[in-house]
């Protein structure tokens, strides 16, 4: 409800009340003082973290590092990024916006 009405700093700070991950804190500390690049490369370390080593993150950790990925990708204008990662998930919302943002009109109609 916070992140509808435009509050992401609320919406992380309280994020990171429930995330047992340092690097977590680390990233969303990044995040909040809108160190894009940094933050965005904190949240593609913790992915790789996981899938290299065995780690306690909590399901909700592992939305939040998405989320915030995509969001940062969106934000720097990373489109192709963006569209693969939606192809990959198959996510039609964000394929579409994609598609759109790109003007690649025929997928748009195709969606």
């Amino acid at each position: 409800c916070m992140g509808q009405l435009g509050e992401k700093n609320l919406v992380l700070h309280l994020s990171k009340e429930w995330c047992c991950q340092p690097e977590t804190t680390y990233a969303l500390s990044l995040d909040v003082h809108e160190m894009v690049r940094e933050a965005i490369n904190g949240y593609t370390k913790l992915v790789d973290i996981v899938e290299t080593q065995k780690n306690t993150a909590t399901n909700f950790e592992k939305g939040l590092w998405e989320n915030r990925w995509v969001n940062l990708q969106r934000e720097v204008c990373q489109l192709q990024i963006v569209s693969d990662y939606a192809n990959s998930k198959e996510d039609i919302i964000l394929q579409l916006e994609s598609a759109w943002k790109n003007q690649d009109w025929e997928k748009v109609n195709k969606l």
